[in-house]
């Protein structure tokens, strides 16, 4: 099927049927809305008499601010990959959404539900992550009418830069080498972890009971930034690290580092 779509140069028209897993979030200068991960079990295109069988995995686009809700559908539309990089250094979205899984594009002009699935717990973190970045944001925004520069920059540092009004800020940061301040990641979540750390030492908490209440609270700012995978995987490693002080044990950076990625392979 992708071997197919490479040697066309127009998209092709196919209907498909599956099962939509969860919305796609992609940190991309004008990334279209309503992105899906789809999981296709056959995929038929009728203009060319043309069926394929067995998994594969699409990226769908429906154009529509309210994402694909979770089930079975019957899709058409049209399937495409993505543009191939002009130039050295490109970004390559082909050979990312390569990497990704995702074996073709479909943009889809006609859905159906099937069958709504009523367990489908990882897009319901990732819908409540994103209205609770929504609702910070609007936080973070209050009283900074007319200030524009002021209110994205501030919302990018807090929240990270996964807004389109923030690209042309950006700039200076690049240039300056002090770009990753736009990430939300380890350099985050440990200024985070101390200032939270050195709020609740007045209060008498054992260490264990600080740890354990520091854990909590970096995996609800992780949640509250949208759940980027930068800033998870800091909270993971910053809970191996603070579960020490639950157990009394004292800390060793590879036993941290080991626990921590076998815990984010999971």
């Amino acid at each position: 099927f992708r071997l197919l779509l490479s040697a066309r140069d127009l998209p092709l028209d196919i209907s498909a049927e599956g099962r939509v897993i969860k919305p796609l979030r992609r940190d991309l200068p004008g990334t279209e809305p309503g992105q899906s991960l789809f999981i296709a079990d056959s995929i038929a295109a009728p203009l060319i008499g043309k069926t394929w069988t067995g998994r594969v995995q699409l990226r769908v686009f429906t154009g529509k601010e309210v994402d694909l809700a979770p089930g079975r559908y019957r899709l058409a539309g049209r399937a495409f990959l993505p543009r191939e990089a002009d130039n050295p250094g490109q970004f390559d979205e082909r050979s990312y959404d390569l990497r990704h899984g995702h074996v073709a594009s479909l943009r889809v002009e006609e859905s159906i539900l099937v069958r709504a699935d009523r367990w489908a717990p990882a897009a319901w973190l990732d819908r409540g992550a994103r209205r609770c970045r929504e609702w910070l944001k609007a936080a973070l925004n209050t009283g900074m009418k007319g200030d524009d520069a002021a209110r994205w920059r501030i919302v990018a540092t807090m929240l990270g830069g996964a807004e389109a009004e923030t690209r042309d800020l950006e700039e200076p940061f690049r240039v300056t080498g002090t770009l990753h301040i736009f990430s939300v990641s380890g350099l985050h979540v440990g200024i985070v972890g101390w200032i939270l750390w050195r709020m609740l030492k007045p209060f008498g908490f054992g260490r264990g009971w600080m740890a354990a209440i520091v854990c909590l609270m970096l995996f609800a700012y992780a949640f509250l930034s949208g759940l980027p995978s930068s800033t998870v995987r800091a909270a993971v490693m910053a809970a191996v690290l603070l579960s020490g002080e639950l157990w009394q044990r004292r800390s060793d950076m590879l036993n941290n580092l080991g626990t921590a990625a076998l815990l984010l392979l999971i």
